[in-house]
């Protein structure tokens, strides 16, 4: 082999190197962005149903017929506990 021959070869694989260290930091900025989207997603999803859960306990809460079913033991636990 010449030396021509050698530097052609040496070049090709440098610049596979190159390649495959790009392609493996592109995969690994896909991925962080993918894992970046999917957790926004999920923290919309659950602030949205602790709101929906919060207005409705609040909702139940200001009912009349809630008000009324409530006993004074479930109003005030801590003292029917200590009484019993």
């Amino acid at each position: 082999m010449t030396r021509r021959t050698l530097e052609i070869a040496a070049f090709c694989a440098a610049l596979l190197l190159a390649a495959l260290i790009f392609h493996a930091w592109l995969a690994a900025h896909d991925d962080q962005l993918r894992l970046s989207s999917t957790l926004a997603t999920q923290k919309q999803a659950l602030d949205a149903a602790l709101a929906f859960s919060l207005d409705a306990a609040e909702n139940r809460r200001a009912t009349p017929q809630f008000q009324r079913k409530r006993s004074p033991e479930s109003r005030y636990p801590t003292i029917a506990i200590r009484f019993q």
